[in-house]
């Protein structure tokens, strides 16, 4: 049955805090070739720095040795690549910088990780992928297919795509949209012979209630807001069309935002052949920072917080503490679709 999920804390559900190793093969690399036009070289060299050789092999031997593991295929961007800064993890492989190296701490699902930063629906879900997948959905027995795309088909380069100089040209959005939610039917389709559900989940946005985008946002304490790098994906492209203020920039992101549920993801929840459901992310670390949502362990509101600025790194990806807000409602989903024991009671090695 497919669902809308809305962000909830099951107390039981925690954090670890004994964080495994990075390459304990809880999840393995596969990324796509050939679908980043002129940064090919800079995905290849990513690939040498963190795929791992036969990721497919290892991951099914893997879960051989934990036959009661849940398998999760995950289809990501960034927000399940995102390089991860901090002491519980390496620079390269973890930090908990993104959504899986999250889940990965748990423990308590195997994750076999396919996609790349940047990645788009229009490009992964293709015809020409087809026995890509199916060599993976055949071999992987897997229990969930979790996506995380759609929000790069709409920023970056594809901003122009539907933004005029009076803002945007709502027809060309819609158009956009309607490929996006083309491109997910066609995978779904795939997926419907396997009969795996999939949980999917909107974005988030990086805008707060006085209508600051946020750009300023900077990394390590640096200000980087002046810097070309801090506001790439979106802002930068609102600029070049002479919109320049706050409080419309912000108006066009959450419109941006709220078209890519309600013209894919409502439209997937509703097409009967279809298995998929998503978590509603959208406005999350707004509402945490303002205390509207379930607290969660290890994630404490500070008395300054009157907005979600912490819990973001740039104008598109949360800080390490907002994926960890973002996951844990993620996680309740994903622990409700495949009937998961609470958390606790298996990192700590005790039983219910």
């Amino acid at each position: 049955m497919s669902t809308i999920f809305k962000p909830k804390q099951n107390p039981n559900i925690k954090l670890s805090c004994n964080l495994p190793d990075s390459r304990s093969f809880l999840y393995a690399d596969e990324y796509f070739y050939g679908l980043a036009g002129g940064t090919q070289r800079l995905f290849n060299m990513g690939d040498r720095i963190n795929r791992i050789p036969h990721g497919l092999e290892q991951f099914v031997s893997f879960c051989s040795r934990k036959p009661n593991l849940p398998k999760v295929l995950a289809i990501c961007d960034s927000w399940g690549h995102y390089p991860g800064l901090g002491g519980d993890g390496d620079w390269l492989q973890g930090g908990d910088g993104n959504l899986l190296d999250n889940m990965r701490d748990r423990q308590t699902l195997a994750i076999y990780r396919v996609g790349l930063n940047g990645a788009e629906a229009k490009d992964l879900f293709q015809e020409k992928h087809t026995a890509f997948f199916e060599r993976i959905l055949d071999q992987g027995d897997f229990d969930l297919v979790f996506i995380s795309l759609g929000g790069n088909d709409l920023a970056s380069e594809n901003v122009p795509k539907y933004l005029g100089t009076k803002g945007i040209e709502q027809d060309k959005l819609n158009a956009l949209c309607d490929e996006i939610f083309t491109q997910f039917s066609w995978f779904l389709k795939l997926l419907s012979k396997y009969g795996i559900p999939a949980l999917g989940h909107s974005y988030d946005d990086a805008t707060w209630c006085d209508g600051g985008t946020n750009m300023e946002i900077g990394f390590g304490g640096i200000d980087l807001s002046q810097l070309h790098i801090s506001k790439n994906w979106i802002v930068r492209y609102l600029a070049e069309k002479g919109i320049i203020k706050k409080k419309e920039q912000a108006r066009i992101v959450r419109e941006v935002l709220q078209s890519l549920k309600t013209r894919v993801f409502d439209k997937l929840i509703n097409t009967e052949e279809f298995k998929f459901s998503y978590v509603d992310t959208y406005d999350c670390l707004a509402n945490y920072a303002e205390g509207k949502l379930p607290f969660i362990p290890g994630i404490p509101l500070k008395e300054k917080d009157k907005t979600p600025r912490r819990f973001w790194l740039n104008e598109i990806h949360p800080t390490r503490d907002g994926f960890r807000i973002l996951e844990n409602y993620i996680y309740e989903a994903i622990a409700e679709i495949l009937n998961l024991p609470n958390i606790g009671s298996i990192i700590e090695g005790t039983t219910k």
